[in-house]
């Protein structure tokens, strides 16, 4: 994965269904960006985070992305 990707390609690497990638994404909870008409999850975001200590994601986290 690189730094974005869509939401379905997230889940297949992650084993979460899309739909509920998607819900993650849409309540701020995975951190996402806009391309056009097209939703992305920001994987660099998420990792830089991850790799920083970031141990719980809730809705709202991403909210302001």
């Amino acid at each position: 994965m690189g730094d974005v990707c869509s939401i379905v390609t997230f889940a297949t690497g992650s084993g979460i269904p899309a739909d509920e990638v998607a819900e993650l994404v849409d309540n701020g909870t995975l951190p996402s960006l806009t391309f056009a008409d097209f939703r992305m999850v920001n994987v660099g975001k998420l990792r830089a985070d991850l790799l920083s200590g970031k141990e719980s994601f809730k809705a709202g986290d991403y909210s302001d992305d």
